[in-house]
């Protein structure tokens, strides 16, 4: 059955990556770790089904903090086929030289962020542009695919390099460069790619790895209280924005009393940060259970979401 012949090459490229890779996953894993660690990004790239790995990773159940995923509409979003944003805009794009660039100019970055780029072929110009301009700001540059088979393989871009002999750091993902691996008896076309299974693999062996790293480090925390009535705790909006977001400056209104407290996020609004949470809560008996159960937090730790912050916030206008 074609079935059975994709899972055994899908588990095939698999055993491969555990064969080969393992050293490598450990090397990026431990600067990913110590990036994150020290209170910076490692900030996620690709297009097209490379885009896949990058919203698998990050947020979802399971995911870890301290990855930031850049997914560019155009470049993941093209399934009409034809009409609007369809196939053939998607390829004129991931191959337009300087695309990539404007991309990168729309975020903030810092030296100590880490760019982790998925291709498989590593030819197309927008990936080498988004690698050569982090590395213009001094980030660590690191590239999955399957660099083996691209070897030498002239890309797509003036610069004269491919993704991976432009990268700092290469995990191979010992796929085919055809991608699709299962022959079919009457057609001339192979159907069943790898290179999707191949990423997702590697996306979790490495943060489990990073997990694994980080496991026990010691979270430096700084905890606000908000306070309404001079009295009583507000503990609202903890768990949801400390998993997803970053929160500069929360408002507490008591409805029955209209009394308002205000806590801002200083570093956040300082860096250009714009994201204003405002909660009612009612003054009743369900009310002051929830204000003495817990504390908000809108100081994040080094593997909370304060360094997220950087990422999200509106650009200062002295950075214009």
């Amino acid at each position: 059955m074609y079935a059975n012949e994709w899972k055994k090459n899908a588990f095939g490229v698999m055993d491969k990556i555990e064969a080969t890779q393992m050293e490598n996953i450990k090397k990026v894993a431990t600067l990913m770790a110590d990036c994150i660690q020290s209170g910076h990004m490692v900030h996620t790239f690709g297009c097209g089904h490379a885009n896949l790995p990058i919203e698998e990773m990050y947020p979802r159940i399971g995911g870890f903090v301290g990855f930031h995923p850049i997914c560019e509409l155009p470049l993941t979003f093209f399934t009409h086929i034809v009409g609007e944003m369809g196939i053939n805009q998607f390829l004129w794009l991931e191959r337009a030289e300087g695309y990539g660039k404007a991309i990168m100019s729309s975020w903030n970055f810092n030296k100590d962020d880490v760019m982790w780029i998925f291709s498989h072929t590593g030819i197309n110009a927008v990936n080498i542009d988004v690698a050569l301009e982090a590395k213009r700001l001094g980030m660590k540059v690191v590239v999955f695919g399957s660099a083996s088979e691209t070897g030498a393989k002239v890309p797509r871009h003036s610069c004269g390099k491919n993704l991976f002999q432009i990268a700092d750091y290469v995990v191979d993902s010992c796929c085919p460069l055809q991608d699709a691996s299962v022959k079919m008896k009457k057609e001339f076309d192979k159907i069943g790619p790898l290179s999707t299974v191949a990423f997702v693999t590697l996306v979790w062996m490495t943060i489990c790895t990073v997990a694994e790293i980080l496991e026990g480090v010691q979270k430096e925390r700084t905890r606000r209280t908000l306070v309404l009535d001079g009295k009583t705790p507000v503990t609202a909006l903890k768990y949801r924005d400390r998993r997803y977001g970053v929160v500069s400056e929360v408002v507490m209104v008591n409805r029955k009393t209209r009394a308002r407290t205000e806590v801002r996020n200083e570093a956040f609004l300082r860096r250009g940060g714009r994201c204003r949470r405002i909660c009612y809560l009612p003054a009743n008996t369900s009310y002051r259970r929830v204000c003495r159960n817990s504390t908000p937090d809108i100081q994040r730790g080094c593997l909370g979401l304060w360094c997220f912050s950087r990422c999200v916030a509106w650009p200062h206008p002295s950075t214009q």
